[in-house]
């Protein structure tokens, strides 16, 4: 007999059960789980049986769609952490995690790599083999929408120079695709949101509203090292096989040829400013075709050429960007990114005066039109 939502999330799945069995000893440890994931939860819908869709409306009716990651709130600063489940056998992508987050890595403002804050053995009694990695909550980079041309050249900048970090090191990421990137959108609220409905706050009394990557500079970071690789820096060339990673439009991989990995890594960095920014083609929806972006199509192009020799190396990429970035003027920096899909405004309409009213206003009060966050001090890995 197939049950209704309102009766499928009055229990909790079996990932669910692993959290729940975690909570006594996270608790201990100073984290604390939303109300669902407590010993002793009933659901908050219970109360009004007349109301056949009030657990919609619920908090502790909010479940997360993946389920190697969880939540949690740091209790002694009130932050909010994720904690990603790995068997022991991750050998692979934890001693990446460990190296990325050891010095000079660390301390290095060019690793835009997710730091990572611990790693956890789970202990036996709750799951055997289990190992718990806590990193910064992260979302989704795309949301808000960007709306000028240096906020969307922040986060090439952000992107490209965390890839160059790891390339300066011989480290081949080997999975960059577009939900690999995400970002820290605490600076965006004033009162901390949901981490399952951002439109909410954490609390869930009110209903809250990001501000905008301008006025609130954001962090991007790379994350998931599970085929990353570090490599010598003499025992080049380096090739292994195709069809590795999520994004397979690697023009060879469809060639069936060895690749060279850090080769496909600008191919698919490039690949994602075309897909979501200057063509758009991946989805219209979450990544529509901006305008205004034109300036960097050459340099994309090269980045997706077919022929993997000829694409840059990223130190030439990070050349190249630096000096389109250095040519716009502020007005181009400030400029709006339109939706292709969209009319452009016409000069003196209502959205042209919009944005350029709040541009006006941003440069009286000094805000920079490119939105760089001021850097953040790496914690020291905790055992």
């Amino acid at each position: 007999m197939s049950t209704t939502p309102r009766q499928h999330y009055r229990e909790l799945d079996e990932y669910e059960r692993f959290w729940l069995a975690c909570e006594p000893w996270l608790k201990e440890k100073g984290y604390l789980f939303r109300p669902r994931y407590r010993p002793g939860w009933v659901p908050s819908w219970n109360f009004n049986p007349e109301d056949e869709y009030n657990w919609i409306r619920a908090e502790d009716a909010q479940v997360r769609n993946t389920v190697r990651f969880m939540d949690a709130e740091r209790v002694k600063d009130g932050d909010i952490v994720y904690f990603k489940r790995l068997h022991s056998t991750s050998t692979h992508e934890i001693a990446m995690i460990r190296l990325l987050a050891s010095e000079p890595f660390a301390a290095d403002p060019r690793n835009h790599c997710v730091p990572c804050y611990s790693i956890l053995n789970v202990p036996d009694t709750i799951a055997k083999d289990n190992i718990l990695v806590e990193m910064p909550f992260l979302t989704d980079w795309f949301s808000p929408e960007f709306e000028t041309v240096g906020e969307v050249l922040e986060f090439f900048r952000q992107t490209l120079e965390g890839l160059h970090h790891m390339h300066s090191h011989h480290i081949a990421h080997n999975d960059i695709k577009a939900n690999n990137i995400l970002m820290d959108h605490s600076p965006l609220y004033d009162v901390p949101p949901h981490p399952i409905m951002p439109i909410k706050s954490r609390d869930w009394s009110r209903p809250v509203e990001p501000s905008n990557r301008t006025d609130r500079p954001v962090h991007y970071y790379i994350i998931d090292f599970d085929l990353s690789v570090q490599y010598g820096p003499k025992d080049g060339p380096h090739l292994r096989e195709p069809w590795y990673g999520g994004d397979r439009s690697v023009p060879e991989f469809e060639r069936d040829e060895m690749c060279d990995p850090f080769a496909v890594d600008v191919y698919r960095m490039g690949n994602i400013f075309k897909g979501c920014f200057t063509v758009g083609d991946w989805d219209d929806d979450l990544w529509p075709q901006l305008r205004g972006l034109e300036f960097m199509n050459e340099l994309i192009n090269d980045m997706t050429d077919p022929d993997p020799k000829k694409r840059p190396k990223m130190d030439e990429v990070m050349e190249r960007f630096t000096k389109i970035r250095k040519s716009l003027s502020w007005h181009q920096l400030r400029g709006p990114v339109w939706k292709a899909k969209d009319p452009i405004p016409a000069v003196g309409s209502r959205p042209w005066l919009s944005h350029w009213r709040k541009q006006m206003r941003r440069i009286v009060r000094h805000v920079p039109a490119l939105p760089t966050p001021k850097p953040i001090a790496r914690p020291k890995l905790s055992q």
